[in-house]
């Protein structure tokens, strides 16, 4: 038994065997070159963490969390628990192993179907579909709905650790079903504790989402939210629902308050931090960048191989970015570089949705909106037009903030005498128009009040 001392969670005890078969791996130590929060350190700049200690952290909220879930009577009958909680720390081990340099900023640039032909040679959806896991929610293969680096974290697994898996004693096909919010296992009929005990890890309040919404808020220093993650891993249940018979994941009721809390509370880090408007812009920069870099490398900069098998991180695009600015000196790669290495930001019209009302009417508001839609660039180009500038100095990103309606909550569920309801039926948490996506306008300073006026002008 080994431990590691973790600003978040204190100190996390962690199984010899997991070090030896994952985490002293070239793969997952590839994790600590990857920032969690891609650019948004030029904004907050304590904001380093890495997806390395952001793993460790979910391998220790989800070890307590099963602990405190397994401890009901009902649990271990007919399956054999070890393997199940091995199966969960494990997943939770590996399911950010494949994101690319930069985190989500370069997903988009990786290859979706030449991932999902890897799942299929490696015999992933086949299992899956024998399993009927989707079919009946869905048309879509629930492998169409996952983004790039869960596919990819599910490929690394397969491919560099499924001896190491089945070391450790759990199935390596379970293992990626789980990464992906799925247990093969539960749908063969094998034991409704795998369906519970995979939405630990994938699910609308995993132990995913516990940590980075508690890391973000701690390694900013934003503290932002008021979370209490130890009650909220003790207060994970599975709860029989009576009609169907089928166990669901859901929360004690002696949590609701710290429910509520960490609802406001991811929706405020979200707002506030990686949807600051200088995150955003900072992001989007960064986004161009690698855009341009793989452009410049022939689409050959993020591919599956570079990350699975090369093992790149931050530090190597980073490199790469130098190497083509020396390369490219007038280049947009080389505007781009200089701006984001800089700080050359542009200036925003507004900072958060207050201004966005009381700058642009709400007719304005709407119109541009609508108009938005896919014409981004079209709009860009007009706006740059009118104040007489490049093109390439204004720019309009939207932010994105998780769409807490009520009636996308259902899938929280907070246990009351072995009765679950969801917390929008409940009424622990409202709609609030504040809180939605905010359309940032980023242009030269001096322009600012120019574009506001033609804004309201043009679309009022």
């Amino acid at each position: 038994m080994k431990q590691i001392k973790d600003p978040v969670h204190g100190y996390i005890q962690i199984e010899d065997e997991y070090f030896e078969q994952i985490i002293d791996t070239r793969q997952f130590q590839r994790l600590r070159d990857l920032k969690q929060l891609s650019a948004t350190f030029m904004v907050y700049p304590s904001a380093n963490h890495s997806r390395f200690e952001h793993s460790i952290g979910v391998f220790s909220l989800a070890k307590r969390a099963f602990d405190n879930l397994s401890s009901d009577d009902r649990f271990s009958n007919g399956v054999e628990v070890t393997e199940v909680k091995k199966t969960l720390l494990c997943s939770a081990l590996l399911h950010d192993i494949g994101h690319p340099p930069f985190s989500h900023i370069a997903e988009e640039l990786l290859d979706k179907d030449e991932l999902k032909s890897r799942l299929d040679r490696l015999g992933l959806k086949q299992e899956m579909d024998d399993a009927g896991i989707g079919s009946v929610l869905t048309d879509d293969h629930p492998l169409d709905q996952k983004g790039e680096h869960e596919l990819l974290s599910c490929v690394i697994t397969l491919d560099r650790y499924e001896s190491a898996l089945e070391e450790i004693g759990v199935d390596p096909y379970e293992v990626a079903a789980y990464i992906l919010g799925y247990s093969i296992k539960a749908a063969n009929d094998q034991g409704w504790q795998h369906e519970v005990t995979s939405h630990v890890l994938s699910s609308a309040m995993d132990v995913d989402r516990l940590d980075y919404v508690s890391r973000d808020n701690f390694m900013t220093g934003a503290d932002v939210a008021n979370l209490d993650t130890d009650r909220l891993v003790s207060s994970y249940r599975a709860c029989e629902d009576p009609d169907s018979g089928k166990y669901e994941l859901t929360f004690s009721d002696n949590a609701i308050s710290t429910v509520s809390n960490y609802l406001d509370g991811r929706l405020a880090v979200y707002m506030w931090i990686t949807q600051h408007h200088k995150s955003v812009y900072a992001n989007a920069i960064l986004r161009e960048l690698l855009e341009e870099l793989d452009e410049y490398r022939g689409g050959e900069m993020f591919t599956v191989d570079n990350v699975m098998t090369e093992c790149i991180g931050d530090s190597f695009v980073r490199y790469k970015l130098r190497e083509a600015r020396r390369d490219q000196d007038d280049s947009r790669l080389s505007k781009l570089y200089d701006r984001f290495v800089d700080r050359d930001f542009l200036g925003s019209c507004w900072k958060h949705k207050l201004g966005y009302s009381r700058k642009v009417s709400i007719d304005a508001r709407e119109e541009f909106e609508d108009a938005l839609g896919d014409n981004k660039s079209q709009l860009e180009e007009r706006i740059a037009g009118h104040i007489e500038v490049d093109s390439d100095l204004v720019w309009i990103e939207k932010s994105y903030v998780p769409n807490y309606q009520p009636a996308d909550l259902r899938d929280v569920k907070v246990a009351y005498e072995d009765e679950a309801e969801s917390v929008s039926d409940i009424g622990i948490y409202e709609e609030d128009d504040y809180t939605g996506p905010t359309p940032y306008i980023f242009a030269p300073r001096g322009k600012l009040t120019e574009i506001i006026d033609l804004l309201n002008d043009a679309f009022g």
